[in-house]
């Protein structure tokens, strides 16, 4: 596959009670990957497309699908990965673990999967001491909450 060519996704679109394949066609770019071809679908032919992503690096998981018909993080997977699988390129949601938790609504569960350093410091009259104290604080007092007013 080529920069500038054209190729198809068959993409699910429904719920998990119904749904069906849909073709797409995309036009590739250089170092494109499943979730850009998915993103440009949804900014020129299906504004209604429903996904989820986050950081776009690999490390949450939360745009994990299948492409063709295996796990993949659609941010890390290129298209000349999975080209030679087949035209088209078959996306879906992952479905073969579901998780005891909702991705739409409950991200902490997603979030712990990144691993970072994590240093806080704070003054001494803080009232919370630790990262437990922090959130338990955070969620007492929103106004404590990134993007709070």
């Amino acid at each position: 596959m080529n920069a500038g060519e054209e190729i198809t996704l068959r993409v699910w679109r429904g719920d998990a009670a119904a749904g069906r394949l849909v073709d797409y066609r995309v036009r590739t770019a250089e170092g494109m990957v499943v979730l850009d071809a998915l993103r440009a679908i949804q900014a020129t032919q299906a504004p209604d497309l429903a996904m989820r992503w986050n950081c776009k690096a690999g490390k949450c998981g939360s745009c994990s699908a299948e492409v063709n018909g295996h796990p993949r993080l659609t941010c890390m997977t290129r298209l000349t990965e999975v080209a030679g699988e087949g035209n088209p390129l078959t996306v879906a949601p992952y479905l073969n673990n579901k998780p005891p938790f909702d991705p739409v609504i409950d991200f902490t569960p997603i979030m712990k999967l990144g691993v970072a350093n994590f240093c806080m410091v704070a003054n001494p009259a803080f009232p919370a001491n630790d990262l437990t104290g922090l959130i338990a604080l955070a969620k007492r007092e929103p106004a404590l909450q990134p993007g709070a007013a």
